[in-house]
């Protein structure tokens, strides 16, 4: 299990960091636009406004106040510069245009990632009793096969907590998606979160003293 969690961890690093490369950094405003437009349809206006005013609180604490933003901005090349290093080395210019790319879409995405974490939370209050039923409805059925001497499948054990740990995952992943995602994919998440979950408490093995 350990090896799995390492392996979701692994993927979950790489995709992080090519995450701000894999879209066109001119399209990074569209898409947040895109994604606040998804806010607003999925939650309301007024939800969407309180998302909002508190993913651009976080953003000028986290990346502005610190000076994540100015050091960038240090490193961002403009594009007058890029030509006339052209004539020299001709990688130059590409290297730039890649590097100033790559910041642009880092923005873009610390930024969305900020507004995801604030959806998260909105749904938190939902969710979190939906899939304590479920594990709690898991629970039930795992002591009724107990006391009348039902099968505890260890195989499905393996198959719950591995869907589970997979699953667990996803919410990282929305995070980091370099994509318009509509909030609703949250709820989604949880339905086919529990099936799962319940499966994985009906079937944990007794512990033996």
């Amino acid at each position: 299990m350990r090896k799995h969690i390492g392996m979701w961890l692994i993927l979950l690093a790489v995709a992080a960091l090519l995450a701000p490369a894999m879209l066109p950094a001119q399209g990074v405003p569209g898409r947040v636009n895109d994604e606040l437009d998804m806010v607003v349809s999925a939650l309301g206006a007024g939800q969407a406004k309180r998302v909002v005013d508190a993913a651009n609180r976080q953003y000028e604490k986290l990346f502005v106040g610190n000076g994540w933003v100015r050091s960038a901005a240090a490193a961002y090349v403009e594009e007058p510069a890029v030509p006339h290093a052209d004539r020299f080395m001709p990688w130059v210019g590409k290297l730039t245009s890649a590097t100033n790319g790559y910041l642009l879409s880092l923005a873009g995405i610390g930024y969305a990632m900020l507004v995801r974490l604030n959806i998260l939370a909105v749904w938190t209050p939902y969710v979190l009793p939906f899939l304590l039923a479920a594990m709690i409805d898991g629970a039930v059925r795992r002591r009724i096969k107990l006391m009348s001497f039902g099968f505890v499948s260890p195989v499905a054990l393996s198959v719950a907590l591995h869907s589970v740990v997979a699953l667990a995952f996803l919410p990282l992943l929305y995070l980091i998606l370099p994509v318009p995602v509509s909030p609703l994919v949250v709820p989604f998440w949880a339905i086919a979160t529990a099936p799962p979950l319940m499966l994985l408490a009906a079937n944990i093995q007794r512990i033996r003293g």
